[in-house]
């Protein structure tokens, strides 16, 4: 049994990450945007940045929050937060076929336009239920690819 109710696109979780979480909790601490954005600049862009990661390959953020106890809370409650399930969203190629009723192996609920099922279960959770993923966007910049050499 194919179709409709055995089809569902994946869920993704965004997290907080570094410079986001310092963000965050400084608006909602109520501090003024230069002193967060200073904070949070010299936390480095690089990919898995994390709060510790930067704490060791930028020398001004352990002395800032030695220095300055506003910085300090800050920074003590952005490290609680880190790594926090901040968003949920669709994965932008991923979609998984069961064999049966998609419901049969997975929660599911509605994209925000109502129309999609989206699994409750991200990439790696649709395996462990026994489900096959499929990433349609690879398959999608190959025809797109296929197109422009034409």
């Amino acid at each position: 049994m194919y179709g409709r109710d055995a089809v569902s696109q994946i869920i993704t979780f965004g997290t907080m990450a570094a410079k986001a979480v310092i963000r965050d909790v400084g608006r909602v601490l109520g501090h003024p945007y230069g002193f967060v954005d200073r904070i949070s600049k010299l936390i480095p862009p690089d990919p898995g940045m994390t709060l510790a990661k930067a704490f060791e390959a930028e020398p001004q953020l352990p002395e800032i929050y030695e220095a300055d106890e506003e910085v300090k809370a800050l920074i003590d409650m952005a490290r609680k937060l880190e790594g926090v399930t901040r968003n949920a969203g669709k994965h932008a190629g991923g979609v998984v076929i069961a064999p049966t009723k998609i419901t049969d192996f997975a929660p599911l609920y509605c994209d925000e336009e109502g129309k999609h099922p989206v699994t409750q279960f991200d990439k790696s959770d649709v395996e462990y239920a026994g489900l096959v993923k499929f990433d349609f966007l690879g398959l999608r910049t190959l025809t797109i690819i296929n197109w422009a050499l034409r």
